[in-house]
């Protein structure tokens, strides 16, 4: 049995090097091999906590001492930890004893060419937890339906081989590390090892390290969380154009259904508009305003409610090319209401003041009758000149018409 043991032990080192491994940490990959057959659980020293609020309301701060987790909202309020194992929040859960939850994530990532899903990894790292090992939690992915339609049914050892090579180091299998793989399976090593010895590969660890050291997030089992609410991005518009609202990047972490509401929290004071829907997860509306629209939406699974979350549309005028001045229409002459109608059509000399408000006094005031010269030709119009309200003249001009 112990020959048994550092047969495999070795075969796993050396077959290391050939996906991604140097010869110079074959004893390093060798121990880390062992250790993963082993299945070893953190300590009892380490921490685990729970917090109250969501996952992006606290900062979480790796120190030489240990950890530092500041509740943003709340003043910045800081609590240092000396260990720290796992922490749950409101909305889900995250694993920050890297070095060993990031084994599942990895094994995730090798046989499937995924990142694994927060309820899955959270219930093979619970069956890590317990003691089980890293290579009997392969022998279950090895098996799965997922697995075999990924690698097919029965592949001989190449196909498998280049196949694991694609999904776990994203590469064709080098020569070497193809014929090193082959050697070990003939001389016994499983699929299941053979995942293990990918999935803890130096180069598959490399290629995973900036993902996970900040640790990661998974679903406990039996811990049922708070949804999150995602009202979507703030929207730039004009005038006329219909607005719709995405709430469809909510989430909930236990992939429980999720209802919507939304509600206004403010909006122009002129604007009678209402969205088409307040439970829609894309409800819409059309501006009938300028201004800002700011609405908030919560999200519930039928036990607990989101925090909400805010979005804003911005509102600006449709721009319109300026109508020139015929002479056809007088500020003194047209309602305001009529006024307000053609200004906002492109009538804008009659706005003379240029304050964004046609036919005022202002306005009317210098609209003096303006001379027309003699007509030069036949079909030429002549566009009235103004003067604005600081004095500068604007002058006239023929057109065609």
């Amino acid at each position: 049995m112990r020959y048994q043991s550092g047969l495999l032990a070795l075969l796993i080192a050396t077959s290391l090097i050939g996906c991604g491994g140097q010869s110079d940490t074959s004893s390093v990959q060798m121990r880390s091999a062992q250790r993963t057959q082993g299945g070893s659980s953190p300590t009892a020293d380490d921490d685990d906590v729970v917090l109250p609020n969501d996952r992006s309301q606290y900062l979480i701060e790796s120190k030489e001492s240990g950890y530092v987790i500041t509740n943003i909202p709340d003043d910045g309020t800081s609590r240092s930890y000396s260990v720290l194992r796992r922490v749950q929040f409101a909305d889900v859960s995250l694993a920050l004893d890297v070095d060993y939850s990031s084994q599942i994530y990895r094994l995730y990532q090798a046989a499937f060419n995924r990142k694994p899903d927060l309820a899955g990894l959270g219930h093979w790292l619970a069956i890590l937890d317990s003691g089980t090992s890293l290579v009997t939690i392969a022998e279950s992915f090895v098996g799965s339906a997922e697995f075999q339609q990924l690698y097919g049914v029965n592949p001989d050892n190449t196909l498998f081989l280049t196949k694991l090579y694609n999904n776990a180091l994203h590469r064709d299998p080098d020569a070497a590390g193809l014929a090193s793989w082959l050697r070990a399976m003939q001389l016994g090593l499983t699929r299941a090892q053979v995942l293990v010895g990918f999935s803890e590969s130096t180069e598959n660890k490399n290629a995973l390290a900036s993902t996970v050291e900040k640790g990661i997030a998974y679903v406990e089992r039996g811990v049922n969380y708070r949804p999150v609410a995602n009202a979507g991005s703030n929207v730039q518009t004009t005038m006329k154009s219909t607005v719709t609202l995405d709430a469809s990047a909510s989430t909930d972490a236990n992939n429980d259904s999720i209802k919507y509401e939304w509600s206004v929290i403010n909006k122009p004071s002129t604007s009678l508009n209402t969205l088409s829907s307040v439970s829609a997860s894309k409800p819409y509306f059309v501006p009938d305003a300028v201004g800002t629209y700011t609405f908030s939406l919560t999200v519930n699974d039928g036990v607990r409610a989101s925090r909400p979350a805010i979005v804003s549309i911005s509102v600006s005028a449709v721009p319109i090319a300026p109508i020139p001045d015929t002479g056809i229409y007088k500020c003194s002459q047209l309602t305001p209401s009529v006024a307000q109608a053609l200004y906002l059509a492109g009538h804008t000399y009659l706005d003379r003041d240029h304050d964004g408000k046609p036919c005022e006094a202002n306005d009317i005031a210098v609209e003096s009758p303006v001379i027309i010269p003699s007509t030069p030709t036949v079909k030429q119009c002549w566009v009235n000149g103004y003067r604005r309200k600081n004095g500068t003249y604007v002058n006239g001009y023929w057109r065609s018409c």
